[in-house]
């Protein structure tokens, strides 16, 4: 696998699914991704199903992996940890996977809470994803709005920062707290949210 966000998809992660389905051990068939795969037309959902596998829980979400974690730069290897990534994937490129959120804060909540700790930035299921146009090499925090936040070292953050509508977690604004899901805005259905989860 690559160990950034900008190359999600080529080498071992551009062939994972198309792998497991050319031997079978997967219902469905899905395209090789390569360097030359010029991607998913006018940036909407057509094409992604035939390079990624669409999630159960459907709102056109589709499951990738990536390789690398909390890491200070592109060219310094992350953390090593394979991730099944779950977000709108919008765009599937030989270099790079596009998405946004599109999980509800309450159903990342949930999901996190029933397999691991319940908290978006630690343990086994985190709140983070890739969007190369707000963080070209790095995984983005869904701290919400569409932004990757304050926080530039890619590692879980205690800044504080207030829950609104827009926002997958929250501190109360209590910098040093840990961040929480933003379930108490609007009662957690703002599609605020992306996960990650740690291969096991």
């Amino acid at each position: 696998g690559c160990n950034c966000g900008f190359c999600t998809v080529v080498g071992e992660t551009g062939g994972f699914w198309n792998d497991l389905s050319v031997a079978k051990l997967i219902n469905g068939a899905f395209n090789l991704v390569t360097a030359a795969t010029s991607g998913v037309a006018g940036g909407t959902h057509t094409n992604v199903g035939s390079y990624l596998p669409e999630a159960a829980i459907g709102s056109g979400l589709y499951i990738y992996i990536w390789s690398g974690g909390t890491q200070s730069s592109w060219l310094v290897p992350g953390d090593g940890i394979n991730y099944f990534g779950l977000s709108a994937v919008v765009d599937v490129s030989g270099w790079h996977v596009d998405s946004n959120p599109g999980l509800t804060v309450a159903q990342a909540s949930a999901i996190d809470s029933k397999i691991d700790d319940g908290m978006p930035q630690s343990g086994r299921v985190m709140a983070w994803y890739f969007n190369y146009a707000l963080q070209n090499f790095y995984p983005v925090w869904a701290s919400g709005g569409g932004v990757e936040g304050t926080n530039t070292s890619h590692a879980p953050s205690t800044t504080a920062t207030a829950g609104t509508s827009t926002t997958c977690y929250d501190n109360s604004n209590a910098a040093g707290a840990k961040q929480q899901y933003s379930i108490t805005q609007s009662k957690g259905t703002g599609v605020n949210c992306a996960l990650s989860f740690k291969f096991q």
